[in-house]
């Protein structure tokens, strides 16, 4: 992947560091991120994907292997994180956070021609 914006690279290379190059997910998270025009989206997107991660490998789950009541424990845990200053995360940052998860997968089933998989974000309050 040449010429990939900035945040791209970064996770793809955050990815690698966890998954090593032949799992697809570092790729097709780079190429989730690049599609946003913004690099205010990029970073944010690159920092809830992390997050998202994070969690997920807390619980021994790759990410490509996630369920709906995964996504859901999710949202819960983001209702437990801090950001600035040790201050809860504001719901409007929990939701975009949950958006970006979700976008996520809405990218990887169109980029697999996959239309009958459900997103497991779909029915996950955005509260």
């Amino acid at each position: 992947m040449e010429n990939i914006p900035y945040y791209a690279k970064l996770l793809r290379e955050y990815l690698v560091g966890i998954y090593g190059p032949d799992d697809s997910l570092p790729d097709l998270a780079a190429d989730w991120i690049a599609r946003y025009p913004s690099p205010n989206t990029q970073r944010s997107y690159n920092r809830s994907f992390r997050l998202f991660v994070a969690f997920a490998r807390r619980r021994g789950i790759h990410p490509m292997q996630l369920e709906s009541k995964h996504a859901h424990d999710f949202a819960a845990y983001l209702t437990t994180v801090t950001g600035r200053e040790d201050k809860p995360l504001s719901s409007t940052s929990r939701r975009s956070m949950l958006s970006a998860a979700s976008t996520f997968y809405q990218h990887w089933y169109t980029l697999k021609g996959d239309y009958t998989s459900r997103n497991p974000f779909a029915d996950v309050p955005r509260s």
